[in-house]
């Protein structure tokens, strides 16, 4: 869905396939509001200023095999045979509103969900709402971070 534009320290930006846009941010102070995003086009000459041009390079063959290879299909991402990859940090305040705006285009609207204590009614009176978390590094401490989370919101107020 879109490609990151360097990577650590030299993150720029990241590349959205849909629109063909380029979303280049500046870190903010100690990263505690969500940063500055200038949105431009792959020729703009501050992306080459950001990066080496062995980066440079890549990022223009990498997003060349994307667009050969990759096509996104509602119909495989609702059934679970397709994935939608998104780059950016929530650490640093980076990405995070295009993932969101995407993921409220396409995903599902919120539906029923079957739970030990009987099925739970996203509209009934008790329900506070679903939590979601999508773990890159897999570090044991924050595996269940969203479970405990998840059942502290569904109890009723």
């Amino acid at each position: 869905m879109n490609w990151p534009i360097g990577d650590g320290d030299t993150l720029v930006g990241v590349y959205d396939r849909k629109t063909e846009e380029v979303h280049l941010y500046d870190r903010t102070v100690r990263n505690q509001t969500i940063s500055p995003e200038y949105v431009t086009t792959l020729d703009d000459p501050r992306i080459e200023v950001g990066l080496s041009s062995s980066q440079f390079e890549e990022l223009h063959l990498n997003i060349g095999l994307l667009d050969e290879l990759a096509e996104y299909d509602q119909r495989k991402f609702l059934s679970g045979e397709q994935s939608a990859v998104y780059f950016g940090s929530a650490l640093n305040n980076f990405g995070v509103q295009l993932f969101l705006d995407d993921f409220i285009e396409m995903a599902p609207p919120p539906s029923a969900y079957a739970s030990d204590a009987g099925e739970i009614d996203p509209v009934s009176p008790g329900f506070s709402g679903f939590v979601f978390k999508n773990q890159a590094n897999m570090d044991p401490r924050h595996r269940d971070i969203a479970w405990r989370f998840l059942q502290i919101l569904q109890r009723p107020f």
